[in-house]
């Protein structure tokens, strides 16, 4: 059972801790303090005496453990645990407050962790962490910089900070406020040298320029090399297609590109007829799916035939299954032309080519041609 609860009042608060832990299948728990109630002139550490609650009940097994107090916990009582807890999510006011948090969770195997103050980290170079502590989603920094400049965390007080769990964490989550100018530079965080990007499997590129900046290369070259699942590529240009094909080729190494099996192409603008297949299969020659979206006008100036189109697109795609074209602002006589020219072809190949073709109304039109 998992519960969710918002306190308004200091009264609330015990009797809703009793009633709560009493709950036997209760294995999550969210509390969530707000800054402008009356709790903050009774206890400035409320938090502290949920968690000693959490400790005084025999029976919890809550595993699932969600604080919400925006000034953040100042300090625990020694020598309390809640054993039954693995994820923790918490906002501490002192950086040296995680080492009373690590006591009370000694089976933690998420930490979620906010802090407000990170002056202090030397203190934690003596921490031992949990065995079992394998995820840290840490958040730092303030948005009211300018008020409170003090609190922002420097590179250095982050770096001393993660070495704390150099040997433990599996999957870091990093997000820092007005954060220091380092913390753009990849390359400073040596220990995440195998830091790999394995969810992402499509990547899509939007450029309104002739040319892609030096900056945008790198970016895109490094997002490439972190991303070994990476299959698809999607591309809107407002300037020449194949322009915008030429630079992907001279930033991508081939290596890279014969992981890619999807293209997607979105036109924005007029363009000469262009060497499409030629110039694409230099690039990602393992292709099984092409994607073509645009404007029947910016359609018509790239190819003269779709009969033409298709054969060379199999010329220069050995698996190449399947052409999806979707266009707008057509008209029954363009689109008449596409379903005539696949007629032909499918009856003059020794292969014969299947599709399916739907109006999607205000004049587009989608065709899915298998191959």
């Amino acid at each position: 059972m998992e519960g969710s609860y918002d306190i308004h009042h200091k009264n609330e608060v015990n009797q809703f801790l009793v009633e709560a832990l009493k709950i036997p299948s209760l294995t999550e728990l969210l509390v969530s303090l707000g800054t402008g109630d009356d709790l903050l002139s009774i206890h400035a550490n409320r938090v502290a005496m949920i968690l000693q609650s959490i400790v005084s009940s025999a029976s919890t097994k809550i595993a699932n453990l969600t604080l919400i107090y925006p000034r953040g916990l100042l300090q625990l009582k020694s020598g309390i645990q809640i054993a039954s807890i693995k994820r923790l999510s918490v906002t501490i006011h002192f950086a040296k407050t995680l080492m009373q948090l690590i006591n009370v969770t000694p089976n933690l195997e998420e930490l979620s962790l906010s802090i407000i103050m990170f002056d202090d980290t030397d203190l934690l170079k003596s921490i031992k962490l949990p065995q079992t502590l394998q995820k840290l989603h840490l958040e730092g920094g303030t948005y009211d910089y300018k008020k409170f400049s003090y609190e922002q965390p420097t590179f250095e007080m982050i770096r001393i900070f993660l070495d704390v769990f150099k040997h433990h964490i599996q999957s870091l989550t990093l997000i820092m406020n007005n954060a220091d100018k380092k913390f753009a530079t990849f390359d400073n965080f040596q220990s995440l040298s195998n830091f790999k990007l394995v969810n992402l499997k499509k990547l899509v590129v939007t450029s309104r320029s002739k040319m892609f900046s030096a900056g945008f290369s790198r970016l895109l070259l490094k997002i490439v090399d972190l991303s070994p699942n990476l299959n698809s590529l999607s591309i809107s240009s407002g300037t020449n297609p194949n322009n915008l094909i030429k630079q992907l080729q001279r930033i991508m190494p081939k290596k890279y590109g014969k992981q890619f099996l999807h293209f997607e192409l979105f036109l924005e603008s007029n363009s000469k007829q262009w060497e499409f297949s030629l110039e694409l299969s230099k690039m990602l020659p393992n292709l099984k799916t092409i994607s073509i979206h645009g404007e029947q006008r910016f359609l018509d100036n790239c190819f003269t035939s779709l009969i033409e189109f298709v054969e060379d697109l199999q010329t220069h795609f050995k698996k190449l299954a399947r052409l999806t074209i979707k266009t707008y602002g057509s008209n029954t006589d363009a689109f008449g032309r596409y379903e005539n020219d696949l007629k032909k072809l499918s009856k003059q190949t020794n292969n014969p080519i299947y599709y399916t073709a739907k109006d999607q109304g205000v004049a587009n039109y989608f065709l899915d041609i298998w191959l």
